[in-house]
């Protein structure tokens, strides 16, 4: 496994990218958006609409960044974060990253 730094990305970047077709361009711009985002809320509204994308890779790298999102921010909104998570269609192999998501929200969020 190499390590990759995730480059710092705005949402108007991060959105245009989402758009196309480079799944490494958007999952790395997505880990990058929600690490360096000041607004948590702004973040946090961002991965959430990336939960429907149909893209399994990144509807599950948006279930992970909501997670980094509490971690980061000590905030994330507990109720709607996890009205979405729990309306989501399941597939046997998300749901132990939304259980540890919702581990990682339960401690790290206020």
């Amino acid at each position: 496994m190499n390590y990759k730094s995730c480059p710092l990305t705005d949402r108007v970047t991060f959105l245009k990218t989402l758009q196309g077709s480079d799944l490494e361009a958007i999952c790395s711009q997505m880990i990058g958006f929600t690490e360096y985002e000041a607004d948590w809320k702004q973040a946090q509204n961002t991965i959430l609409m990336c939960l429907r994308d149909p893209r399994p890779e990144v509807s599950a790298l948006a279930v992970t960044c909501l997670g980094h999102i509490a971690r980061i921010h000590g905030k994330i909104d507990k109720e709607i974060v996890k009205q979405q998570l729990a309306s989501m269609h399941i597939q046997n192999d998300m749901q132990g990253r939304i259980e540890d998501v919702l581990d990682d929200i339960n401690y790290f969020a206020q």
